[in-house]
């Protein structure tokens, strides 16, 4: 009852003060709508494009016939970079595909399409010039992706590194995100099996000519079973 209570005041304190539930969702230049199919720009609100505005603006070299399917679909999340100028998103139910958004030069561009891909994270560096996103495929590859999304007068993106892996027994991948050390930048993540114990830590620079570190946990000593203990 007590928790109530104060809960009760404390939103109470927030609405005197303008600082609504709403206001804390909008703290990022660029957000989703609440049922997930647009974009939307805070403080205002305005919508920046939506799901149904998507097949209008496939570019040439794409089949229009793939976007048309994903009207009255949902966006699955929202990746803002550190300078707020650009937003990655990723959108459609089975076939998937994602795109970078940059709403003050007014230009969109596609990243990749992908079928029966489940686009599942990504993070801008630091810099806001490189994107690494991660999905896992139909053939049970998790892949990771770092890419320089094209700007408003190139076509295509630019890959800069990539890694992948096969969950033959039910692995699972967790993003730490993006380390800086130095001069060294790395796409940090973990590599599971399906009881949650770590198989492999991996740091992946932003460029392929830079080495990977990839490490796994020591392996724990084997219990010695003495003769009179059998």
């Amino acid at each position: 009852m007590k928790l109530r209570i104060l809960l009760i005041a404390l939103i109470s304190t927030l609405t005197m003060y303008g600082l609504g539930f709403s206001q804390w969702k909008n703290t990022q230049p660029y957000y989703l709508s609440d049922d997930s199919t647009a974009i939307k720009s805070a403080p205002a609100g305005e919508t920046v494009t939506s799901i149904e505005l998507m097949p209008d603006t496939v570019p040439e070299y794409l089949p229009r016939s793939r976007f048309e399917k994903f009207n009255n679909k949902k966006f699955h999340f929202l990746a803002v970079s550190p300078d707020g100028n650009y937003a990655a998103f990723a959108a459609g139910e089975g076939d998937q595909w994602m795109g970078v958004l940059a709403p003050k030069e007014e230009y969109m561009k596609f990243l990749l399409y992908s079928i029966k891909t489940n686009f599942f994270g990504a993070q801008w560096t630091p810099d806001s010039r490189y994107l690494a996103f991660a999905y896992h495929t139909p053939d049970r590859r998790y892949v990771v992706q770092i890419v320089r999304p094209p700007e408003k007068f190139e076509q295509r993106y630019q890959a800069t590194n990539a890694w992948q892996t096969v969950s033959d027994h039910g692995e699972q991948m967790k993003v730490d995100g993006w380390k800086v050390d130095g001069a060294d930048t790395n796409y940090t993540f973990v590599v599971s099996d399906s009881a949650g114990n770590v198989i492999e830590n991996v740091a992946l620079p932003v460029f392929r000519d830079t080495t990977a570190t990839r490490t796994r946990p020591a392996p724990k000593p084997e219990k010695v079973i003495k003769q009179d203990q059998k």
